[in-house]
């Protein structure tokens, strides 16, 4: 047997026995069969199925390693022509459990066994997808997309499974793989465009399951006769396995398409021309509020498997989130930071991006929770950095629209730092906190799940999607008063109780106390004592309140006449019921009586003055004359004027005298008035004259006028043209540009 090793393996030529065959030929397959997976067991405490799995896993490994290893033109030949490799291939993608799941707890001895096979299913497919191995073995590259598309050896769904499974742990090596896979084949991206509609209809399948929407668009009136009534299906109604089962399609498809955006970004300009983003905000704004609510009322077997669906859905919101932002980044942010396209094709890019954030501004919560994960504010600056002139108006209008849905819906972080500024309407200042926290006290432990994590920890780990649960958490001041607010209405309760409680209830103090109250506690409360029972608590409380509200109590009105909470004797003769007879009132003179002895102080024309007693005595005062003092002193009595000269004061000093003038200008000046007022006339023309320096000034400095029609205008004057529209509130129209925008915003026009 030789081999004419210059020529690709399309074209080359393997003499077998003395005749020549093709290098791709049926004949040089192997007669061996390829064992499917199975996924774990559920009871993996099972020696019987576990040892059976185990010994499937075993026979895959050994039979992918022989793969590997075989010749270049076997191994094409093994590819192509053995329908068991195929099964055995497609059976991993769609069974194998996720790096990011949670559902198997596998052992160590077993999941070391699955790490080798995953490992070896991934090595597997890179060899697939490489169509030049070195100088001797490569296939040339329009026969090697042909062989990849005609033999269904890659297609949209194996890919997206590929990224699931791999993207998280080998993601350049696997942006490699796609990419090269799409550039030999550019049929795949047809078939990208052709499976677009069918990941539309994924998304209203969820909300056509989850009772959102109803799945018959027929509006005709229906016979109510002679048909029975179909169950409404909502998410409330469902049983657990029903409700589990739908969250995690909807987590599944939110990450595989996230991640698949991610390993191959040009698919994001693909699914824009769908207006997948609008789709998606849609389906995000129905669901994932209902899955919420669903989460509180479902009756859940463990605190571990309530915890576990919370996880999923905060998976899903992240990764539903993600796919929209990295469909605007790719079509719109992405070509205007690069700035390789025309300006005519800038312009169209930052339209798209503020037509498309427009289309979504009715979905409150969906805009809350983006804002919360990504701001866009952020992806403005960008824009206005890379593109230069914005639409002000269009962008406020968006900004606004963003800021009332995040104070509505929207959930502050917790402040890192000097963070004194920013609110509840204020993403920048205080945005919504990651959808999965890292946070260790919430997440799921293996050995603690019913269903735990699968994936091998050195390779195939995601350790973004475990770092938590995404569970809100309440600790130190705030926890306490939440206590408190519990037991001041059951005061009778342990703080043990309360806490448990609170957790069970998403720190609500209304839901907790309203279940207690109604006898509904779920079972995980059940094995807490209850010392409160009957009516004596509400007893309890109003009496150990009312001391604490009486201390607590402030008030001008303390400590007076009619306080009866320090006071023990009222004077009630000074309390008057209804209205007084005014002639009573009147001949009372008890007032001036009171007030006779203050008047008498002041002195009247009977009564001297308190002042009179006091005679001011003018008398020299002669106790010190015989005293010669001060004479000794050293002092000179000219000492002050020696420091300083004496100064006559200038309302003293006497005019000087001025050179004498003219005869006529002594006779103007005689015949002139004192100017106290100046002459209206001349301020007019002063002011006047002063206006117009300034308006020569600003003229340029300031000019809207521009030049004329089609001849272009400059940026200096389509920048003045905006801030005078921006500012032509502060001096007249009287704040029509606000009031329009509010005419806008409400729909009047």
């Amino acid at each position: 047997m030789s081999v004419s090793a210059a020529l690709p393996l399309d074209q080359r030529e393997i003499l077998d026995g003395g005749t020549a065959v093709p290098a791709l030929d049926p004949r040089w397959i192997s007669k061996t069969r390829f064992v499917t997976y199975m996924p774990p067991p559920n009871d993996l405490s099972d020696q019987g199925q576990r040892g059976e799995w185990l010994e499937r896993l075993h026979y895959i490994a050994t039979d992918l390693r022989w793969l590997l290893q075989l010749p270049h033109h076997k191994f094409w030949c093994q590819v192509i022509f053995d329908e068991t490799l195929h099964h055995t291939l497609d059976s991993f993608l769609r069974f194998a459990p996720r790096s990011y799941d949670r559902q198997y707890s596998i052992p160590t001895n077993a999941q070391e066994v699955h790490s080798q096979v995953m490992r070896l299913i991934f090595f597997t497919y890179l060899r697939m997808s490489t169509h030049k191995e070195s100088k001797e073995n490569w296939i040339t590259p329009k026969v090697f997309g042909e062989i990849l598309y005609e033999n269904f050896l890659f297609d949209i769904p194996k890919l997206l499974d590929l990224c699931a499974l791999y993207g998280h742990s080998n993601g350049p090596l696997l942006t490699k793989m796609v990419t090269n896979i799409f550039t030999h084949q550019p049929r795949y991206l047809d078939d990208l465009r052709a499976t677009a509609p069918t990941l539309l209809q994924v998304l209203s399948n969820i909300v056509i399951r989850s009772g959102m929407e109803s799945s018959s668009p027929d509006t005709t009136p229906q016979k109510l006769q002679g048909q029975s009534r179909q169950e409404v299906r909502n998410l409330e109604n469902m049983s657990n396995e029903e409700f589990y089962d739908l969250l995690l399609f909807l987590s599944d498809t939110a990450v595989s398409l996230a991640t698949f955006l991610t390993i191959y970004p040009p698919s994001c300009s693909v699914l824009h021309e769908f207006q997948f983003c609008q789709h998606l905000a849609s389906m995000y704004e129905k669901v994932i509020p209902a899955f919420q609510a669903a989460l509180k009322q479902q009756h859940h077997n463990s605190t571990r498997e309530k915890q576990l669906f919370r996880f999923k859905l905060q998976q899903a919101r992240q990764h539903l989130l993600m796919t929209f932002h990295l469909i605007l980044s790719h079509t719109c942010l992405q070509p205007v930071m690069e700035k390789l396209n025309t300006p005519d094709e800038i312009s169209k890019h930052v339209e798209d991006f503020l037509s498309t954030m427009s289309d979504v501004l009715g979905e409150k919560r969906f805009l809350a929770d983006y804002e919360g994960q990504y701001s866009f504010q952020d992806d403005l600056e960008i824009l206005s950095q890379a593109a230069g002139v914005l639409d002000d108006a269009h962008c406020k209008y968006i900004q606004e629209a963003i800021n009332n849905a995040f104070a509505a819906h929207g959930t502050r972080k917790k402040p890192k730092g000097n963070t004194n500024t920013g609110g509840r309407t204020s993403p920048d200042g205080s945005p919504c906190p990651p959808l999965l926290p890292s946070n260790t006290d919430a997440e799921l432990k293996p050995q603690d799940t019913p269903v735990a994590a699968s994936a091998s920890p050195h390779h195939f780990s995601v350790s973004e999607c475990n770092s938590g649960l995404g569970t809100k958490r309440v600790t130190g001041i705030e926890l306490e008063s939440l206590i408190y607010a519990v037991k001041d209405l059951l005061p009778g309760l342990s703080d043990d109780f309360v806490k448990a409680a609170l957790a069970e209830f998403d720190y609500n103090p209304e839901l907790a106390v309203s279940a207690f109250l109604e006898d509904k506690l779920p079972d995980s409360l059940k094995h807490f004592s209850q010392p409160q029972e009957g009516n004596d608590a509400p007893s309890q409380v109003v009496n150990s309140l009312e001391p604490l509200e009486i201390e607590a109590r402030r008030n001008i009105f303390d400590n007076d006449d009619f306080d009866v909470f320090h006071t023990d004797a009222v004077n009630v003769s000074a309390i008057h019921k209804g209205k007084r007879n005014k002639e009573a009132v009147l001949n009372d003179k008890s007032t001036i009586d009171e007030l006779k002895p203050l008047y008498d102080a002041y002195g009247s024309m009977d009564v001297p003055s308190m002042y009179d007693k006091q005679v001011y005595e003018d008398e020299y005062d002669d106790t010190y004359d015989a005293l010669n003092v001060g004479a000794d002193d050293a002092d000179s009595a000219d000492e002050l004027t020696q420091q300083r000269p004496f100064t006559v004061p200038r309302v003293l000093q006497q005019k000087e005298s001025r050179p004498e003038e003219s005869e006529e200008s002594s006779e103007e000046e005689q015949d002139r008035p004192e100017a106290f007022v100046e002459d209206p006339a001349t301020v007019r023309a002063r002011q006047e004259a002063k206006f117009g320096r300034s308006q020569q000034e600003t003229s340029g400095k300031y000019d809207v006028k521009g030049r004329g029609r089609g001849a272009g205008q400059t940026d200096q004057v389509l920048r003045n043209r905006r801030w005078k529209e921006s500012h032509k509130g502060s001096r007249a129209n009287h704040n029509r540009r606000a009031m329009a925008d509010k005419k806008m915003k409400k729909g009047m026009f």
